[in-house]
This record gives structure tokens, C-alpha cells and sequence, in this order.
């Protein structure tokens, strides 16, 4: 809803909006979140309870939005 204006520093969100506004499509942001998930997948399947998804998706800032974005549209 407010773009993972919260959970990223401004230089990446400013990648990301730079993302939106060349594809003319907000359809980056799930692609994001689905790269996100894709690249915390390991911990998260080790994980049993809500707690634990909470605790591995808690701080995603360390992760860089641009290399995220590229693998994921590499692949499609």
C-alpha cells in the first residue's frame, strides 16, 4: 500500500520508483515482494510459526532492490 516506503532507505527506493515510472506499471511491486520472498526462501521454509515469518521478513532494508528486480525479470 505505501510502496515499501517504510522498509528501504530513499537511494533504493528511488530505484524502485524509477522502476515504476519506466515500466508505467505498478505491477513492480509484487514482482519485488515475490523476489523478496524468493530470496528469503531458505529461511523462511525452516520456520514453523507466524513468528518465525515475521522475524525473517522483519528487516529487509540490507537487501538491494535493483539486483532483486533484475533476476526476477531475467527469469520471465
Amino acid at each position: 500500500m505505501r510502496g515499501f516506503s517504510g522498509h528501504f532507505p530513499p537511494s533504493q527506493l528511488l530505484y524502485l520508483w524509477d522502476l515504476v515510472l519506466a515500466y508505467d506499471s505498478m505491477e513492480v511491486f509484487p514482482l519485488l515482494a515475490a523476489s523478496i520472498l524468493s530470496f528469503r526462501k531458505d529461511n523462511l521454509l525452516r520456520v514453523n510459526n507466524v513468528t518465525g515469518v515475521e522475524a525473517v521478513l522483519a528487516d529487509i532494508s540490507p537487501l538491494p532492490i535493483l539486483p532483486l528486480l533484475q533476476l526476477a525479470l531475467a527469469r520471465t
